[in-house]
């Protein structure tokens, strides 16, 4: 059984690290790391919103995921 809360927590978690990460930390370096974890949690933000349950429960259950919902994720990114 698939769990939309997967993608909502580290979404969540991806901003929080990434305003750690920008606003603690001195250096152009912040801004490169800060900026690659914050899109990874706009991504699964935009996956834990907008997904449709079937999608939920294929991506968070082990096996494969099919076609067309590779395809819709393809999109979303």
């Amino acid at each position: 059984m698939g769990n939309r809360y997967v993608p909502f927590i580290s979404g969540l978690a991806a901003l929080a690290i990434a305003t750690w990460l920008i606003f603690g930390f001195e250096g152009w370096w912040k801004y490169l790391v800060g900026g690659l974890v914050l899109a990874f949690g706009w991504v699964s933000l935009k996956t834990a919103i907008f997904a449709t349950d079937t999608e939920i429960e294929e991506l968070t259950t082990p096996g494969p995921v099919s076609k067309k919902t590779e395809e819709r994720l393809k999109n979303r990114l």
